[in-house]
Formats: structure tokens, C-alpha cells, sequence
């Protein structure tokens, strides 16, 4: 990357100091706005598809389940086997849904939750996209779309502009994030895999919500 100015530097400067002061309200409205968008398209998708199965992704210490209607569905969270193991010692009994320890690049989990059925299956990917190196995450898109079927994903993206250049220096020195993929245009998501169909885009926080068909006919949802 070539060196900024001097100009450019007082700017990145000033924009940092900024942005360092308002950080934390600032991250708050930007993560209830994605929240409540991607619950809102999850009760959708379950008032459609009652008794579905809701998966989410790498959800951390995510409070989805109590959010959404829960009752109306199947629930599962996965995250890496150490997150999950401090959530079972943390909560023990108290957790009312399935938790499945494992990374989500490790497609291994699919055969988990299709074991039972491989059809009305939503899963939530919030965060997770933008960290993703491209292959890996084109991988992961095609394995799910070659496994599921009448089934959905959700998940939040970056334009790519963000993953280069001033914006990534950005990301990396005021937010403390590398992120390394993006997308410029949702149409492309259809060119991971043949049987991928973009339903809708909604405006999220940092950057788009995408809402993926898998296999399905989009015109029934």
C-alpha cells in the first residue's frame, strides 16, 4: 500500500479520534439495527415454515433463541467446541436447544443436522462472512448448497471495498477487525453454487442482508 500524505494522514487522524470517541453507542445502534433485521427475516422465515430448523452459525453468546419464536421451531447453535464448552459450564441445564461444538468450516456438522431431515433449514450467518479468506468461504456456500434443500441461509456481507486498501487499514487500526472478504454485487453469491438463489437484499448495519434460497423453489417463500 503506498504511503499517505500528510493530508491524508491528518484526516485518518481526525476520522479516527472521531470515530474512537462515539465507538462504543456507535456499535451499539449498528449491531440492534442487524440484530433486529435478521430476527425479523428468522420469525418470517419460521411463520412460513413451521416446525423448521433454525441453525446458528458461530453465534458466541448470541440470545437469538429468546428473541425469536422458538416454540415454532427446532433451534441449534454451533461455534467452536471451546465456546460451546464454557457456554455448558457457564448455563449447565438451563440451555433449551441443541449446541454443537465445532468450527464452521468443518462441514463435518452438516451430517449432525441432517440427520434427521436435509429440508426447511434455516441458517443464520451473522458476522461471520467478511472473515472468511474467499475460497473458504465459497467452499462452505457450495457444501451447504450441495446438502440442504428447500432451505434458507441469512447472512450479512461487506462490499469488497472495505477488504483493501485505506479501508481495511481502517478496520484493522480503529476497529480492531481484518476483514478479507467481500462482495460487490449479491448476484455473485448465485455463482458459488448452481442451486443458490438470492431472495432478497436488506440494508443492514456495516453492510448488506442477504437472504439465500438452497435448493428450493423461490417463488413458495
Amino acid at each position: 500500500m503506498a504511503k499517505a500524505t500528510a493530508e491524508e494522514k491528518k484526516w485518518m487522524l481526525k476520522y479516527k479520534r472521531e470515530y474512537t470517541s462515539i465507538l462504543s453507542s456507535h456499535d451499539r445502534k449498528l449491531a440492534l439495527r442487524r440484530i433486529n433485521n435478521i430476527d425479523k427475516i428468522v420469525n418470517n422465515y419460521i411463520s412460513r415454515n413451521p416446525n423448521c430448523t433454525v441453525i446458528n452459525l458461530a453465534c458466541g453468546f448470541d440470545t437469538r433463541y429468546w428473541r425469536i419464536n422458538n416454540k415454532e421451531c427446532k433451534y441449534i447453535e454451533l461455534d467452536l467446541p471451546e465456546v460451546i464448552a464454557l457456554k455448558k459450564d457457564l448455563f449447565g441445564d438451563n440451555i433449551p436447544y441443541e449446541l454443537i461444538g465445532s468450527s464452521v468450516l468443518d462441514t463435518a456438522w452438516l451430517d449432525k443436522v441432517t440427520a434427521a431431515s436435509n429440508q426447511n433449514i434455516l441458517l443464520i450467518a451473522e458476522g461471520i462472512s467478511m472473515f472468511l479468506p474467499k475460497d473458504k468461504a465459497i467452499n462452505l456456500f457450495s457444501e451447504i448448497s450441495r446438502r440442504l434443500k428447500n432451505s434458507q441461509i441469512v447472512f450479512d456481507y461487506l462490499h469488497s471495498n472495505y477488504t483493501k486498501g485505506l479501508w481495511k487499514w481502517l478496520a484493522k487500526k480503529v476497529l480492531g477487525v481484518y476483514w478479507v472478504f467481500g462482495i460487490d454485487n449479491p448476484k455473485e453469491i448465485e455463482t458459488f453454487a448452481s442451486s443458490l438463489k438470492v431472495l432478497s437484499v436488506e440494508k443492514g448495519s456495516m453492510g448488506p442482508i442477504a437472504s439465500v434460497m438452497i435448493n428450493g423453489d423461490s417463488t413458495l417463500s
